[in-house]
């Protein structure tokens, strides 16, 4: 891409609307970017045909109009990615809620501390991901297929985040602990616990006004480069993203392969070393989804 297109980029964080995205809302906005610039390079009448589907969301003249008013061409069409991938999060306890679409917990169940491991319940985020990029690919152009592009992209985007792919089971949490959500951790003596979910959620920092320009670092940032992303060519099943990728990634470093599982009034302590190989794997997991939602938008518009 030109320069130029950067020099838009910066403009945009100059004039986008100032509101910090809740949970997931940054990690999913940052998804969202990251897909567009991938697109725009290696496919750009891809990105053309997904904005024209995009505009016929019910949510485009009126809850996206505002943040969109006043954007340039280009810069709209980055923010409009953003939007599709947070639109789940922003459309809680609405009629286009789906609670269990968000993550499927794969049990882990470490040795000597109980619990009482149980399957995925269905539905979830895999099986939901399998069905939509099947429906997808022959749906007419309409609200409907909008709402299904709006959902595919932030399941992906979740599926990367080791805990929306596992459930921690133990004598404390005989049912699970809901992906890290019963969980708590202390990040130094002084602070409050925070539940380690949330503590993942939260790795991917910026706000809406941020996220473009902080994506296209990381999509120019060598050592994210196609080539150096290896699970791109060992792991081209959605099932192996979640049982070969984010389920041992929760197991060794979310839960410290059993170690980190403590409740509210028991957090664990965790040290540096662990918040700075967390926020590594983060980075990594947003950029591996984005490269996996542009192959799967690519196979969807294919036609």
């Amino acid at each position: 891409m030109k320069k130029t297109f950067l020099s838009l980029l910066v403009l945009a964080v100059l004039t986008a609307p100032a509101r910090l995205l809740a949970w997931n809302g940054i990690g999913h906005g940052t998804g969202g970017a990251l897909t567009y610039y991938i697109l725009k390079k290696g496919n750009p009448a891809r990105v053309s045909k997904i904005l024209a589907t995009l505009a016929l969301h019910p949510w485009y003249n009126t809850k996206w109009h505002d943040k969109l008013a006043g954007l340039t061409p280009q810069q709209k069409e980055v923010a409009l990615f953003m939007l599709a991938s947070t639109f789940p999060d922003d459309a809680r306890k609405t009629p286009y809620d789906r609670p269990t679409w968000h993550y499927i917990d794969y049990p882990f169940a470490p040795s000597g501390q109980g619990g009482n491991p149980q399957r995925p319940p269905v539905p979830n985020a895999e099986t939901k991901i399998d069905s939509l990029a099947r429906v997808l690919k022959t749906a007419p152009e309409n609200a409907d297929k909008a709402i299904g592009i709006c959902w595919l992209l932030p399941l992906v985007e979740d599926i990367h985040q080791p805990l929306h792919a596992t459930g921690l089971f133990t004598g404390t949490f005989p049912h699970g602990d809901h992906g890290g959500n019963y969980v708590f951790i202390k990040l130094s003596p002084t602070t409050s616990p925070v539940k380690l979910h949330a503590y993942w959620d939260g790795l991917i920092k910026g706000t809406f006004n941020t996220i473009p320009g902080l994506a296209w670092q990381r999509f120019n940032d060598s050592q994210y480069a196609p080539a150096r992303l290896t699970e791109l060519s060992a792991h081209r099943k959605l099932h192996e993203w979640l049982v070969m990728e984010s389920f041992p990634l929760a197991k060794s470093y979310a839960y410290a392969n059993g170690a980190v599982n403590g409740d509210k009034n028991h957090p664990v302590a965790v040290d540096q070393a662990y918040t700075s190989k967390a926020k590594v794997i983060a980075e990594r997991r947003i950029v591996l989804s984005g490269y996996r939602l542009a192959g799967f938008l690519t196979m969807i518009y294919a036609g």
